[in-house]
């Protein structure tokens, strides 16, 4: 089974990718690192900020690679932006029985609200060197757009709304389920460490509690066994 992963730029494509290759053993193949590879190396005169270009220049690669892992019976995430609204009509029905296709999209509501989180948690899968074109209206317009290509050609769209939850059907029966909630996570993370503490300082307390008193009442044994010893037998 191939699963894509697609959709805007910090909906959580690799943190997501990262978090099924550690729950499942898969490997992933991350699209940035294969276009990084591609323009670094000097195969291609396309920058980073060439994404038109690079969704037609990468999804040939892409697209092959897939059909690859299928034929291959071999599990594969595939992860990134540079997926084509017409991607499904570059396999055959034998194909894309295998592939589950997954498009993260974040609402209006939800980038109005955390859009401080959003760029707070930017780097928490990948290192952003520069973030400056991060901005609330660029989110909005290019979730929206993703909205569009899921409502215009029927793909699965799983929208980030009120919280970041995002369940993904993989088989019958098998669901990964991601939450992440990092606007609390230092509050209850400090709540759960005091209260770790408290409970392994009255562990520890306890147990010295009970060694001293085993302690105490083995030398009162040995204590009474010695004065037994020392008293004079008599022989009748």
């Amino acid at each position: 089974m191939v699963l894509l992963i697609t959709g805007a730029s910090h909906t959580g494509k690799t943190l997501l990718a990262q978090r099924l290759l550690q729950t499942y053993r898969c490997p992933c193949l991350s699209m940035d690192l294969l276009k990084m590879g591609l323009i670094r190396s000097g195969n291609t005169r396309l920058t980073p900020e060439d994404d038109r270009e690079l969704e037609s220049y990468l999804w040939p690669i892409v697209r092959e690679i897939i059909k690859t892992a299928i034929e291959n019976r071999q599990d594969l995430i595939v992860e990134g932006c540079y997926v084509p609204p017409r991607w499904s009509q570059d396999f055959t029905p034998s194909y894309l029985r295998e592939i589950r296709f997954c498009c993260l999209v974040m609402t209006k509501a939800y980038i109005e609200t955390h859009f401080a989180d959003i760029q707070k948690y930017a780097c928490a899968a990948e290192r952003r060197i520069d973030d400056s074109t991060c901005t609330k209206e660029t989110l909005l317009l290019d979730n929206a757009h993703y909205q569009q290509m899921c409502e215009t050609w029927g793909y699965p769209c799983i929208l980030i709304d009120q919280a970041y939850e995002v369940d993904i059907p993989l088989s019958a029966g098998i669901v990964f389920s991601l939450t992440l909630r990092y606007w609390a996570a230092p509050a209850v993370s400090a709540a759960f460490a005091a209260a770790a503490f408290s409970a392994w300082a009255f562990l520890m307390a306890l147990y010295f509690s009970f060694s001293s008193a085993v302690a105490m009442g083995r030398m009162a044994s040995r204590g009474q066994t010695l004065v037994q010893s020392l008293q004079p037998t008599h022989l009748s």
